[in-house]
């Protein structure tokens, strides 16, 4: 993911450009007006020479890189809200289609009544099935391109997120705290092994000059929850150990991932993995030498660094 956007906005330009003279090229086509026509979404599009055919095809493969980075940058913006988020959705699926000579649309929801009797519910949808003639296109495409360039200029990306130590940890949100992790992981000082792999856990990020803490470790003279939810906001790292299979630990990591925020993710050998966690990558360990080995080298890889071991 980029975070530059003087490059978004210049992939946007060139993106632009070769639009209009793609458009331009076909202006020459003739428009028809048979009626059954509106029923070949494909109408105009089949009628394009091979050439032009892959340019569009290559137009769209860049637009949408270019505003996959724009909505991966837009999670760090504090001008942008998710109204905008849509808004990104919306444009971009209209300059698409614009690029295969057709008409994109979407509706919003809408309660159907009579004189105050509601009659049902249309819901909200989406198409872009309708074809329209190159002349028309390249309007959509121009409006619908300007929307987008207005868009990343409203980017405001924090320095500290163009920074090279961002770039290495794509967990790292506008407000982290460098040099930070928080464990979330099951809790009782009265047994061994858990405590084993929490100080594993801890010496594996000291490795990498990152101090991790847990739960049990943070002071607090307010609720506890309050002071859990503002590490998971606010840590450059986030671990859990979802050994034991905790209901908090599930809790935490829900919250994480509705901020947006990457978790590094472990459990014992043969620890079953609850369905809302179910699609995410979580490896198994089999003793607390073999956690260390994978952290160690999942760490390597996030942080593009070597431990400090590694120099002695």
């Amino acid at each position: 993911m980029t975070l530059d956007t003087a490059a978004i906005r210049d992939q946007m330009e060139a993106i632009k450009t070769e639009g209009i003279k793609f458009f331009t090229d076909l202006l020459h086509m003739e428009e028809d007006t048979d009626y059954w026509d509106i029923y070949d979404a494909d109408h105009y599009w089949l009628r394009l020479e091979e050439a032009s055919q892959k340019t569009s095809i290559e137009l769209q493969s860049n637009l949408i890189q270019s505003t996959t980075a724009i909505a991966n940058s837009m999670k760090y913006s504090t001008l942008l809200t998710e109204a905008d988020s849509r808004d990104l959705g919306a444009w971009t699926k209209s300059v698409r289609a614009s690029l295969r000579l057709r008409r994109y649309y979407y509706w919003d929801a809408e309660v159907l009544h009579d004189e105050g009797e509601v009659l049902g519910l249309r819901r909200a949808g989406q198409s872009d099935t309708t074809p329209v003639h190159p002349e028309k296109a390249s309007s959509i495409f121009e409006r619908d391109i300007i929307n987008l360039l207005r868009l990343v200029d409203l980017l405001d990306i924090p320095s500290v997120l163009s920074t090279e130590e961002w770039r290495a940890n794509p967990q790292a949100t506008a407000e982290y705290e460098p040099g930070t992790a928080f464990v979330m992981m099951q809790i009782d000082p009265e047994r061994p092994e858990i405590e084993d792999r929490y100080n594993a856990i801890k010496e594996c990020f000291v490795q990498f000059g990152v101090n991790a803490v847990r739960a049990d470790e943070i002071e607090h003279e307010d609720l506890i929850t309050k002071k859990i939810i503002e590490r998971i906001r606010v840590s450059e790292f986030l671990i859990a150990d979802l050994t034991g299979e905790r209901p908090s630990v599930y809790y935490e990591i829900g919250y994480a991932h509705a901020l947006n925020r990457r978790v590094i993710m472990y459990r014992k050998k043969d620890v079953r993995l609850h369905f809302d966690l179910a699609s995410y990558n979580c490896p198994e360990y089999t003793n607390v030498t073999d956690l260390k080995r994978k952290l160690m080298n999942r760490l390597e890889q996030i942080t593009n660094r070597k431990p400090k071991s590694a120099g002695t």
